[in-house]
């Protein structure tokens, strides 16, 4: 009996180490279950939609990431900084040595609408050597947050956790990691939190800097440089491969995920060589001959199939997701907050456009198109109306439209650029035009794509 114990011991043993050991490579221990999700509020300026969007986060997310400075660093030991202060900015005292400071001052009575967990962050942008991560930078960002953290409070709203987000070389974690330990015993009781480069996982010392945190933000999504090849915002393959990766480091963590899109101005090679964000306007003689011009935005269906993947099983140590950034209703590079909804429902969105009529009190018929569905769609570029039991006696475009007409009750309209396919975002009714009839008879609409 001895010896047969000792054998099933010994395979119960080697079992067991083999179910660690494939844990541990495919990311640790695994739960499932919905995840909660955040997002950020990157914008500098508080304009209307930015506080209605703020007003309406604060009621459908766990947390709101909200952008309160960028600290700008010297580029050599010597240099000084001269930036200027976002509008509406107040008094920040006197900045960190090496460092200036651009301070955002936002809405909070928007961000206390809901029960949203507000979080202030703070951006450093180094690139050079000439800015310490030192204890007076820490004294100035405390300062900073404290008095920040006071004004949300007046106006109702607890700040619970500072962010700062800070695109550290590798080679200097170690730095990294004695700055946030400062950084941390200084702030008390507030909660510390960092965003993380995917690069970052691979270094030995992104452990003890993981340490000084509560928690940090895995950013999964980029851009490239000028120079590459354009390709996409967010990869979910690697995506998942890192997520692995940062689940088998154990740390409690979140993923940053991409709501956003670029203009890229991309060469006859398909290299990239401009880049412009929300609102940027390409410079005139930037493409080279044979180049042009194209917008690369998120796969809202890949990142809708992540999100249900990593809700059936992900990292335990895995907190939720973060989404960059809070659409509004002014953004032309980012996705409609209905799509959002989808994708965070771990959903793939789609368009449904339909098109239809209704006559007013005039008798004019209107030709209309709607989107019924969760994703932006396209105008088809001919739309024909056809009168049955009478004629069109007159009708106009609108909407970027041209009206052709073919017969006495048949009529087109098409886009006036025809290489350009009008966008309708999710929930909306567009008039192309408008017909009169006589005598009055049913007008059908057609679809020829």
């Amino acid at each position: 009996m001895r010896p047969r114990k000792a054998v099933l011991i010994t395979l119960i043993a080697a079992f067991a180490a083999s179910v660690c050991w494939t844990m541990l490579r495919s990311g640790g221990v695994s739960v499932g279950g919905p995840m909660a999700h955040g997002a950020y509020i990157w914008q500098r300026v508080w304009s209307g939609p930015v506080q209605d969007a703020a007003s309406l986060g604060s009621r459908e997310f766990a947390a709101l990431y909200v952008l309160g400075a960028e600290w700008e660093a010297a580029r050599s030991p010597g240099d000084s900084v001269g930036r200027p202060a976002a509008r509406g900015a107040g008094g920040s005292g006197a900045p960190a040595r090496g460092w200036a400071v651009a301070e955002v001052v936002p809405t909070w009575e928007a961000l206390g609408q809901g029960s949203a967990r507000v979080v202030l962050v703070y951006r450093l942008v180094a690139s050079g050597p000439g800015a310490p991560l030192d204890a007076d930078l820490a004294d100035r960002i405390v300062e900073m947050y404290r008095r920040q953290a006071d004004a949300a409070a007046a106006a109702g709203v607890v700040v619970h956790e500072l962010q700062v987000d800070y695109d550290a070389p590798t080679r200097g974690m170690t730095e990294y990691a004695q700055f946030l330990r400062g950084l941390r015993a200084k702030l008390g009781e507030t909660s510390l939190t960092i965003t993380a480069l995917p690069t970052w996982l691979e270094a030995g010392a992104f452990g003890r800097v993981a340490d000084c945190v509560d928690a940090y933000v895995l950013q999964v999504h980029s851009l490239q440089r000028p120079g590459a090849a354009a390709t996409s915002l967010c990869d979910p393959v690697r995506a998942e491969r890192w997520v692995r990766a940062a689940g088998r480091l154990g740390r409690p963590f979140y993923v940053a995920l991409p709501t956003y899109g670029y203009l890229l101005g991309v060469d006859a090679r398909g290299k990239v060589v401009e880049i412009g964000a929300e609102q940027a306007r390409q410079r005139k003689g930037a493409l080279e001959a044979g180049g042009h011009a194209l917008t690369l935005m998120p796969d809202a269906a890949a990142m809708g199939r992540l999100v249900a993947s990593w809700t059936r099983h992900r990292p335990a140590c895995m907190l939720g997701v973060v989404w960059f950034r809070l659409p509004t209703s002014q953004d032309v590079l980012a996705w409609h907050p209905a799509t959002l909804r989808a994708v965070m429902a771990g959903h793939s969105p789609a368009s449904r456009v339909r098109y239809g009529t209704h006559t007013d009190a005039t008798g004019l018929t209107w030709v209309v198109a709607m989107n019924h569905g969760d994703a932006d769609g396209r105008i088809e570029p001919f739309v024909t109306v056809q009168v049955h039991g009478g004629r069109v006696v007159v009708a106009d475009a609108l909407s970027g439209f041209a009206v052709v007409r073919s017969s006495p009750d048949v009529l087109t309209f098409r886009p006036m650029h025809m290489d350009q396919m009008q966008k309708i975002v999710p929930g909306e009714e567009r008039r192309l035009g408008w017909v009169r009839a006589e005598p009055s008879g049913e007008v059908v609409v057609h679809v020829n794509d």
